[in-house]
């Protein structure tokens, strides 16, 4: 615990008494000379009293001391920072983007050139000169790659983002929208990320074989943000290391190129007397659906309608604008959110569709209009969101909408996210302790601290038996057979309903 500085007017007041003592009837208002001189010794006092509770602080690395401190500690111990030194992981860029160039036949891109994407601030640049081929008039297109030039996790630019020239070549059209999204960029690491090594390493130094010296080799290696050790899974004399990325279900999967580069690290450096160190990629294929039922904390977070019954997509037009139909009839509490739309006494209703072939979380659109048999074709928002980006197909459930939705959906998804490889199979490092179980307490728990920008809760509970994975309310863990990589639970599809 940190020697704790006192109250700076608690300092002055000591000051204070200590002169009326020694000075007893002397005045010592703060405009007097005897004042002014307490009010010196007690500021003094103080800045030393901070500067004692600062070096304390960071004399021991924990979650109070500084980040110079930390990256101080993070450099004594030689952890890796990612670029070929010591100390905090640094950002990375992303790379991998790819688009479909179009302008006049002969345009030439040159490698560097610069393009900005739709937030106005990440830049990517072309990796490679293209032209497109033929000769002016007319128009043509070419392919070109890209990397970040913004460092961080902001250079993870989707496929579909439109991205503008900074300086457009001569014939070039003034804008491109990327067939191919960048990935692999990280943000400068975290001082709760950076003060986890430290004590990791304080706590596990370098042995020369441990399971932990695994984890270390590991993720000094590009590309792992966790490695999880099994000694002897593969047979006496064995290691297998499974090595994941930070990101959401699949994404968590390194590319073939990290696995390859961690072996061959890990052959270098592990002891001879290993028979074996087999670097497996993580198992994301066990992919469960999560429903949590929960009750608003109040009238501003209600959904938009009462859903009463189990809805389904019955049929699709595109549009614009695009019609939905619903698998029963629309219920009451929709047809009326609709007509106060409509009366311009409310904004659109809206509703939540778990797109078979879309994102983990529902999307969620609002529909302005209704019809035919049952009031069951809705007309939806034009243009639709930016988010609805696939086409739903029959069968595909639909939900009412709220304003809890999103935000508790993506505390399910960090919940998700933030567990380890199955430990089923009982090899795992039993002094690397890590979450392998998705629970039900758990999906409860994240519900009930969701809370809103201003830090309010959303919602009052979770309905009894209100938590269910695939349907069933019970706990859930991949499975950790021999001979492949342990599963690691991630999320196929989550909704937040009624």
């Amino acid at each position: 615990m940190a020697i704790p500085t006192k109250p700076y007017a608690t300092v002055q007041q000591n000051v204070t008494s200590a002169f009326r003592v020694r000075f007893p009837g002397k005045a010592l208002g703060p405009t007097r000379f005897l004042g002014k001189q307490a009010s010196a010794v007690g500021m003094a006092l103080y800045g030393i009293q901070k500067a004692i509770e600062d070096a304390d602080k960071d004399g021991v690395p924990t979650s109070e001391m500084s980040s110079d401190a930390l990256d101080s500690w993070a450099n004594t111990l030689g952890l890796d920072n990612g670029d070929g030194g010591y100390g905090r992981h640094v950002a990375i860029a992303a790379t991998g983007g790819a688009a479909t160039l179009t302008g006049t036949k002969g345009t030439a891109y040159i490698a560097g050139t610069l393009a900005t994407a739709e937030d106005g601030t990440t830049q990517i640049e072309l990796v490679a000169n293209v032209t497109i081929a033929g000769a002016a008039p007319g128009t043509g297109s070419v392919a070109g790659t890209f990397v970040a030039v913004t460092a961080g996790a902001a250079g993870n630019l989707e496929a579909g983002t439109v991205c503008t020239w900074e300086s457009p070549p001569a014939g070039a059209d003034s804008t491109f929208t990327l067939t191919t999204g960048l990935s692999g960029g990280e943000d400068t690491e975290t001082n709760a990320a950076l003060l986890g090594r430290i004590q990791n390493r304080l706590r596990n130094p370098p042995k020369g074989g441990t399971a932990n010296d695994y984890r270390t080799w590991a993720e000094s290696q590009d590309g792992v943000d966790r490695a999880y050790v099994y000694p002897l899974r593969s047979g006496t004399g064995t290691v297998d290391v499974v090595i994941a990325k930070d990101g959401e279900n699949s994404a968590r999967v390194p590319p073939g190129a990290t696995q390859t580069a961690v072996q061959d690290y890990i052959n270098e450096v592990r002891p001879v007397t290993v028979n074996a160190a087999a670097v497996r990629l993580v198992d994301t294929t066990s992919g469960v659906t999560v429903r949590v039922r929960v009750d608003p904390a109040s009238d501003a977070y209600d959904f938009d309608w009462i859903d009463t019954a189990g809805f389904t997509v019955a049929a699709w037009a595109a549009g614009p604008p695009a019609v939905l139909t619903l698998s029963a009839d629309a219920p009451a509490s929709l047809v009326a959110a609709i007509d106060d739309y409509l009366a311009g006494t409310a904004t659109a209703p809206r509703i939540q569709i778990r797109v078979t072939n879309g994102s983990v979380s529902p999307v969620q659109v609002r529909a302005v209009n209704y019809g035919g048999a049952g009031n069951r074709q809705l007309t939806l928002e034009n243009p639709l969101p930016d988010d609805f980006t696939v086409t739903p197909t029959n069968g595909d459930v639909v939900y009412a909408g709220g304003p809890v939705v999103d935000t508790i959906c993506a505390d399910l998804q960090e919940l998700v996210d933030s567990l380890g490889p199955s430990r089923a199979s009982g090899y795992a490092d039993p002094n690397d302790a890590w979450n392998d179980t998705l629970s039900i307490s758990g999906l409860i728990d994240a519900a009930m601290d969701s809370v809103d920008t201003d830090g309010t809760r959303l919602i009052k509970s979770v309905l009894v038996n209100g938590a269910t994975i695939n349907a069933v309310e019970a706990d859930f863990t991949g499975s950790d057979n021999l001979g492949t990589a342990p599963q690691i639970v991630v999320a196929k599809w989550i909704n937040v309903t009624q």
